[in-house]
């Protein structure tokens, strides 16, 4: 961020570009651009979920005034180039500008909204030296949460295993032996780690056998009902405080988004000694809870809250507490007028 020119430039092919943020770059944030012909071209590049803010307002000439631009300097447009899952706000020109004669790239899918702000956390900030502002995470009541598209489908007829054919495996990595492979969701729900990605094919291989329906929907792991729209998928938090009682632990907690209908509070709880104990509420109005059974004084207890949804803990969130019988009542002294 808070570059006078563009933020980056992308000139080779077959690069998956995800997980950024661009703020306040005198130009458009990316330049996509063939500037030597036959050597220096970006080209079927897949430019997916990233987080654009307030580019382009610095630049002059149109084409270079939006949130990314793509440029033909070399008398050979770019080629095959992806740009889906974004988000695009403020920027000068709108979501992606072109500057010389550009073949029609493959722009769908994105937040291009270009005066409505997507329910971004913090946009102030500008010091150039403090990486947290502005702050490009989602804030709970976004309009672009769940607003995501399935990066691609399976191709395969339907069926079961751990190798099936994706209408463009273009958008995954196994990781090259550096780092492990994605995490892909299919629509159903069903999540596996991607071990190989046969590119000429459009071929994926993964750890854990999966079934699937021939055109089900493929993306990397998400939250919720869908994708994301942007660099960061929201994630909600849950804020549990615990305090002592005699021979009682008293929890209340809050969470930041709907609770899910079929959800239950599941508490458990243990000493370094102790077993560990479960106490499963149902669906709590008041989110508070005391725990008296297996507690004693003077003894630490790690209590753990989880959220669980279909049997599985959603969310959760840890205090310690030590239970005491022994309390401190200080004097409330009040002042007439």
């Amino acid at each position: 961020g808070f570059s006078d020119a563009s933020g980056m430039a992308l000139r080779s092919a077959h690069n998956i570009f995800r997980f950024n943020t661009f703020y306040r770059n005198g130009s458009g944030a990316i330049q996509v651009v063939s500037s030597a012909a036959g050597v220096d071209h970006a080209d079927y590049n897949r430019i997916y979920h990233n987080s654009f803010y307030h580019n382009g307002h610095l630049a002059t000439d149109p084409g270079f005034q939006g949130g990314m631009y793509f440029a033909n300097w070399s008398g050979q447009s770019p080629a095959g180039n992806v740009v889906k899952n974004n988000i695009f706000y403020d920027s000068k020109n709108g979501s992606v500008t072109y500057e010389g004669q550009v073949d029609p790239q493959v722009v769908e899918d994105n937040w291009d909204q270009n005066s409505l702000n997507p329910g971004f956390v913090d946009l102030s900030g500008s010091d150039p030296d403090d990486p947290s502002l502005p702050d490009l995470h989602l804030e709970s009541n976004s309009a672009a949460i769940d607003a995501g598209a399935w990066l691609t489908t399976i191709a395969s007829a339907g069926g079961s295993g751990t190798t099936f054919a994706v209408a463009d495996a273009g958008y995954f990595t196994d990781g090259w032996g550096v780092v492990p492979g994605d995490l892909i969701q299919l629509a159903n729900g069903q999540r596996a780690r991607v071990t190989d990605v046969n590119h000429g094919t459009d071929v994926l291989t993964v750890d854990t056998a999966l079934t699937w329906t021939a055109g089900l929907g493929l993306s990397l792991a998400y939250r919720d009902a869908a994708p994301d729209l942007g660099a960061h998928e929201f994630e909600a938090q849950l804020d549990l405080r615990g305090a002592p009682g005699d021979g009682a632990i008293h929890l209340n907690w809050d969470l930041d988004v709907a609770w899910p209908f079929t959800g239950t509070w599941q508490v458990d709880y243990y000493t370094t000694t102790a077993s560990v104990y479960t106490a499963t509420e149902p669906l709590s109005i008041t989110r508070s809870t005391v725990l008296t059974d297996h507690v004693h004084n003077d003894q630490w207890y790690t209590v753990t809250l989880h959220a669980m949804v279909g049997g599985t803990s959603w969310l959760s969130d840890t205090v310690r507490v030590m239970p005491t019988d022994i309390f401190v009542y200080l004097p409330l002294v009040m002042k007439e007028d």
